[in-house]
């Protein structure tokens, strides 16, 4: 919300310096000799004429201000903060499965592992959602912590007893989610950016010889409503 009134001000801004710059150089008449025809048109046309431009000039200000993301660059001249998009997923996201029998996973394990692409230490704060065939975590995990520069931190949410399921007599099936929703400052600084996704995986995979064995099963990987600002 602070962005739109943020482009509104610096639109209607632009609209007034506009009007200002035409006025001081009297460049409203001057523009109008330019053409024979404009120059025969009644007074009020051309004010108006010279009102359109001006909002259009205004318009295309606001727009270039989105685009560019003028005010986060001069957030950043007066308060240093990381840069965009700099805790990326490092690796793949991985599950964990520990298999008590064909109808429980005692203990089950989703992984996601960021990295601080920034070349100073960085503070973030973490809150994790998750859903794990189809049983959810009690409550988020909300925590905190550092990690150092070119460094990695590995987000992780653990659930037992999740209940296991079959795909016919032979197969399992295991369908887990996480939201997690990170941010993150320099520890001198006030400004903050976030990063935040939510990670699918999927995978099936035979019954037979899971109990007390470890196994490598291929695991589907999905991403979805990424925000990153």
């Amino acid at each position: 919300m602070s962005k739109i009134i943020t482009t509104i001000i610096v639109g209607l801004a632009g609209f007034m310096i506009v009007r200002i710059i035409a006025g001081y150089f009297d460049l409203e008449p001057k523009s109008l000799k330019l053409g024979s025809l404009l120059s025969k048109l009644p007074p009020g046309i051309l004010q108006s004429a010279a009102v359109i431009i001006s909002a259009t000039a205004a318009i295309l200000i606001m727009i270039l201000w989105l685009v560019f993301r003028v005010d986060d660059r001069i957030r950043d001249l007066f308060d240093d903060r990381p840069a965009l998009a700099s805790m990326p997923i490092e690796d793949k996201p991985t599950m964990w499965l520990e298999i008590l029998d064909a109808q429980t996973i005692r203990k089950a394990d989703l992984v996601v592992t960021l990295r601080n692409t920034n070349a100073k230490l960085v503070r973030y704060e973490a809150v994790l959602r998750a859903t794990i065939n189809e049983k959810d975590l009690e409550k988020p995990a909300i925590f905190s912590g550092y990690v150092g520069p070119n460094a990695t931190t590995s987000l992780v949410v653990s659930m037992r007893d999740v209940p296991l399921k079959k795909l016919g007599s032979a197969n399992f099936l295991a369908e887990a989610s996480m939201r997690y929703d990170v941010r993150y400052r320099f520890e001198d600084g006030k400004n903050e950016r976030q990063t935040s996704k939510l990670v699918k995986w999927e995978s099936t995979a035979p019954l037979t010889g899971t109990n007390g064995n470890q196994t490598t099963i291929e695991v589907v990987t999905r991403y979805f409503d990424q925000i990153e600002e």
